[in-house]
């Protein structure tokens, strides 16, 4: 949604254009480190290892036995889907 425009107060500066040219950009006038904390990015680290959203076509019966384990079913569903790729990578190693 676009903003809409704030409007004015009372006490808000209107700025002359003879003003407006004598102002810097801030990473000319600010500190460096008020400059370093306006950058630094919020939240929480990207992960080293990234997952990939898929699309796949399961059997309904699988889907609803981990959906009826409740709250995390995918991530458990994940989980053990990673066992299995290494055991029949195992397997395939030893044939």
């Amino acid at each position: 949604m676009p903003r809409r425009p704030r409007p004015l107060d009372d006490d808000d500066v209107i700025l002359t254009d003879e003003e407006l040219a004598t102002m810097r950009p801030a990473v000319e006038v600010m500190p460096a480190a008020f400059l370093a904390a306006a950058a630094k990015r919020r939240g929480r680290p990207k992960k080293a290892v990234t997952k990939e959203l898929v699309s796949l076509r399961l059997e309904r019966a699988t889907l609803d036995a981990y959906r009826a384990t409740g709250r995390g079913w995918q991530a458990r569903m994940s989980d053990d889907l990673d066992r299995a790729a290494k055991r029949q990578a195992r397997r395939e190693k030893t044939a």
